[in-house]
């Protein structure tokens, strides 16, 4: 069975709500089941954006991440209520 293919904001979507918990780098990894490169990437450019951050050797997401998340599922609401309705 072929997965569908995840783009770099799904990663970064995931790899956000899955520090919702302070979790160290290795668990997360096999959480986002991707390949270290683009696992790394998109880690770094979650720090680099703030929504995360490492402290001692944990993952956590920071005040802003929980308001990109809160933005993502508003999104996400907006656009199937579209889709819904006759649109994309």
């Amino acid at each position: 069975m072929l997965s569908k293919k995840r783009t770099p904001l799904e990663f970064l979507v995931a790899i956000v709500q899955n520090c919702g918990t302070p979790i160290r780098k290795t668990d997360l990894y096999f959480r986002i089941q991707t390949s270290f490169t683009v696992f790394n990437r998109v880690v770094t450019t979650a720090q680099n954006l703030g929504l995360i951050e490492e402290v001692s050797k944990r993952y956590k997401i920071t005040q802003k991440g929980a308001e990109f998340l809160q933005a993502w599922t508003k999104l996400q609401s907006f656009l199937s209520v579209g889709v819904s309705k006759g649109g994309i």
